[in-house]
């Protein structure tokens, strides 16, 4: 059943990349490039150039890693061979069941005192189980706090513990601490841990007053992904190793402070509240969260069936300032801005598991780094999605709730299952709360985006990108809109049993982090239950997930009438090693793929598909239609894949990928305006950031043909990024657009529908 919004069925949002802005909109949308973006338009898109993908970690061009340059490293881990090393969870001597945290915020916000350094006090209480036999020492991360004592609780004493820091070499900077004695396997010990942060560079923690920034109170949070929880609390800083949490935040009257799980507790004294959260859910430590300030709250309830059949509260945190019923100027529009989310929790339940947890909670944050991050049952979002322009980023996070926080990446060359998981739910939305067509839109927009990336879509994989490079810009495209796609590859190729295997991972793994292999044999084996064979799932990983790259298919087509019918001959040869000898593409691509025929008779036309097999690099067969051929191409939105068309009455041309060029709406009709536009691809954003003309990523001219041949409509001397393609005077059909960019011919397909 469709879950419609029942409140505000417009829709309008904008979403930024950090790399590229990728133009993606309804195909019958008319697109006015000069759109205002506060205006509200039903179902439909407003601002092209600023659209998609708000989903965690883009804010403009504010993004910014927070390791030094120096520590990058290479993308993927190779092996002697060349090959992706497949890395597993690093062992370890200890598990930790608990966290028992207490932060003193308490100066940081009081603002009669004025502090040269922002610091705070904390108390850390780590409950353990020994996983080793003869284990007389274990390694925590404490990397910027100065730490105080650590001492083992032993029934009502405390025995002081000796306590080193070394030096790793990778990066981890593991502090040693030597126990009292020697433990074995399934001994439990408690830790008690006092600290002080007060590193000048916000790094896991992020603290901000009125006078250094134009907002209304002061603010304070903590960011941890992916390795910055070690930043501001001690722990065990590995996504592996999830656990229950105690959090206690000490601030003074007036300010809310708010964390993971369910408040159970506030004490207040004349000046100062300590806010007390558990959470019964195992956590990772890069989800564990505080954000404080002076906060307006106000909530939602979402209904959960099944298992649960309750109902429970789904907050909303900002500033009062913020909201217009407290400021008729505020240019923010909270209550809008968040008011799918109960919606979203019901589609999700619905369509994969039972929301788990005790709460979901969104606060608004700024200054903040990212777009959304998705704290286990307290989302932080950026304050500019308030103003009602980020409905996918709601989404994104809300869908991490599953895929992200029921089961967690183990390692981070796992964190593709998390964020291609997340993005795979945005494009899910928008077909159960909208339609096909924006889904199918999105998907396609976003496959476009990734193939004009060429050097970095051929050569890198989605799996093993180094943690400090994961949320960069260049890698986005991989850690996101790849492994979204691949998300949705599975959904399309295997249909409603890629839904049933996927949820039962959800159930297996429950609370739990997983690799990437466990998460490929729970899918195999629950689709070997489901007696689905569509796919080779060890192949499909192989080629998709720890392969780079995507194919290139060349399509060759032609037909010959037989009989008052048509017979239609077509010639697929994948041909990405050839065009891109250097790259780490494979020769051939085995995953299924869809060719969808585009068929004309008396101007009406029609779409039929064919699923195929693919076993070689060159593939053919021929069908039988009823009417005239004028079109074969390969589904986009069912496959990652670029398609070079040999187009009927154009001889020979240049063999290249789509160049980054875009059409768009496409089909079109007279009433669209449809824009012909050049983006920056990652082989020549360097370039052109250099070139003084800003020449480099231009269109110089254009041409249309018909489908016999016939040129009917040209442009020259354009030299633009982007340019409006003349069609009043194009009748209905197929045509061919020869585009050249930079003195590079690319073809694109165009149609003109009534």
């Amino acid at each position: 059943m469709k879950n419609k919004l029942k409140t505000n069925n417009r829709f309008r949002f904008r979403f930024t990349y950090r790399f590229i802005i990728l133009l993606v909109v309804l195909t019958t949308l008319n697109v006015n490039w000069n759109t205002n973006l506060n205006a509200k338009i039903p179902i439909q898109i407003q601002n092209i150039e600023n659209q998609i993908f708000e989903t965690k970690h883009n804010d403009l061009n504010k993004a910014k890693c927070s390791y030094p340059e120096q520590t990058y490293k290479r993308l993927n881990k190779l092996d002697k061979n060349n090959n992706i090393q497949i890395s597993q969870v690093k062992e370890s001597n200890y598990d930790v069941l608990s966290y028992d945290l207490f932060v003193d915020w308490y100066n940081l916000f009081d603002e009669k005192i004025e502090l040269k350094v922002k610091e705070f006090a904390g108390l850390q209480v780590m409950k353990i189980a020994i996983t080793k036999d003869n284990t007389n020492s274990i390694e925590i991360n404490t990397l910027t706090m100065n730490v105080n004592s650590v001492r083992l609780i032993d029934k009502n004493s405390k025995i002081d513990l000796e306590y080193s820091i070394i030096e790793a070499d990778d990066n981890s900077e593991p502090n040693v601490i030597m126990l009292d004695k020697t433990y074995n396997i399934n001994d439990t010990i408690s830790i008690e841990i006092a600290y002080l942060h007060n590193t000048p560079m916000q790094l896991g923690f992020q603290y901000y007053s009125t006078s250094a920034v134009s907002i209304p109170y002061p603010i304070g949070y903590t960011m941890s992904e992916p390795e910055n929880a070690r930043n501001w609390m001690p722990c065990k800083d590995r996504p592996d190793d999830k656990a229950f949490s105690k959090i206690s935040i000490r601030m003074p009257i007036g300010y809310t402070a708010i964390s993971n799980g369910l408040l159970v507790d506030s004490a207040k004294t004349d000046s100062s509240i300590v806010y007390v959260w558990e959470n019964d859910i195992p956590i990772p430590t890069y989800l564990m969260h505080i954000i404080a300030s002076k906060f307006y709250k106000w909530t939602d309830y979402f209904q959960r069936k099944g298992q649960f059949n309750d109902s429970i509260e789904v907050s909303y945190y900002a500033w009062e300032q913020d909201l217009p019923e407290f400021n008729s100027k505020s240019k923010y529009k909270p209550r809008e801005s968040m008011q799918p989310t109960v919606a979203m929790l019901e589609f999700l339940s619905n369509y994969l598991n039972e929301y788990p947890y005790q709460k979901y909670s969104q606060a608004s944050a700024f200054p903040f780094q990212y777009g959304g991050m998705e704290h286990q049952t307290i989302t932080t979002v950026n304050r500019s999605w308030l103003q009602n322009n980020a409905e996918l980023g709601v989404m994104h996070e809300v869908g991490h709730h599953w895929l992200g926080n029921m089961i967690s990446c183990a390692t981070w060359n796992d964190v593709w299952i998390n964020e291609g998981g997340a993005t795979w739910t945005e494009w899910l939305w928008l077909d159960e709360a909208y339609n096909n067509d924006l889904y199918k839109s999105y998907v396609t927009g976003s496959t476009l985006s990734l193939t004009s990336k060429t050097q970095i879509a051929l050569n890198n994989s989605i799996y093993g990108i180094e943690p400090n490079m994961i949320f960069t810009g260049q890698n986005q495209v991989l850690v996101y809109t790849k492994a979204g796609l691949i998300y949705n590859m599975l959904n399309r190729i295997l249909g409603e049993d890629f839904r049933i295997a996927l949820t039962n991972t959800l159930e297996e793994y429950k609370f739990k982090s997983l690799t990437t292999n466990e998460f490929r044999n729970s899918l195999k084996k629950y689709l070997l239950q489901l007696n689905n064979t569509k796919i080779d799932i060890d192949l499909f990983f192989e080629e998709w997930v720890y392969g780079s790259g995507h194919p290139i298919y060349q399509i060759n087509s032609k037909y010959d009438i037989v009989d008052g019918k048509y017979k239609l001959s077509v010639n697929l040869n994948q041909i990405q090693k050839e065009t891109n000898p250097n790259s780490k593409v494979k020769e051939v691509y085995k995953t299924p793929i869809t060719v969808v025929i585009t068929t004309e008779k008396d101007g009406v036309f029609k779409d039929i598909y064919k699923e195929m097999s693919i076993n070689n690099k060159i593939e053919n067969f021929e069908i039988i239609l009823d009417d005239e051929p004028i079109d074969v191409d390969i589904d986009i939105t069912a496959i990652i894949r670029t398609v070079v068309v040999n187009p009927l009455g154009i001889s020979n041309p240049t063999i290249s990928e789509n160049n980054g060029i875009s059409i768009y709406p496409n089909p079109a009709s007279k009433d669209n305006l449809v824009t012909l536009r050049k983006y920056y691809t990652t082989s020549n954003i360097e370039a052109n950031l250099e070139n003084e003309n800003n020449d480099f990523d231009i269109i110089n001219s254009y041409e249309i043909y018909d489908i016999t041949g016939n040129l009917v409509e040209t442009k020259i001397n354009i030299n633009l990024s982007q340019t409006i393609l003349d069609i009043q005077n194009l009748s209905i059909g197929n045509y061919i657009v020869k585009v050249n960019s930079n003195n590079k011919i690319t073809f694109q397909k165009l149609t003109i529908i009534d």
